[in-house]
């Protein structure tokens, strides 16, 4: 199971891989899916320090909507959840405008657990 501090680490990492690719990318469905995992550590780095345990997607969901500071970013998760889903699973097209709409929610999700992290 790791830590509140190795979800950091992932995090960081896929940011650091997500900077090598090209904002202009032929593939911005893979940004998104990116943002989503990196989403998905931070969350996890928070909910590690309220309550850890291993989690699915679904059980993370849930517990989510316990915690005042990850209620904050439940609904851009879902967003980026279903955007991600939407890419891997179901090959829905995403263009290189559809990262306007996404970047901010990832934004938002990193900036809301980096948040919760320091209090």
């Amino acid at each position: 199971m790791l830590s509140s501090a190795d979800h950091l680490s992932q995090a960081e990492r896929f940011e650091a891989f997500l900077a090598t690719i090209p904002r202009n990318t032929p593939y911005p469905e893979w940004t998104i899916v990116i943002w989503f995992y990196i989403s998905l550590h931070y969350v996890e780095a928070f909910l590690m320090t309220v309550a850890p345990r291993e989690r699915n997607h679904e059980t993370r969901r849930l517990e989510i909507g316990r915690h005042q500071q990850t209620r904050a970013v439940a609904v851009p998760y879902q967003r980026l959840y279903k955007a991600s889903r939407e890419a891997r699973y179901n090959g829905t097209p995403f263009i290189p405008r559809d990262l306007e709409i996404y970047e901010p929610l990832y934004l938002s999700i990193k900036a809301g657990m980096k948040g919760a992290l320091r209090t």
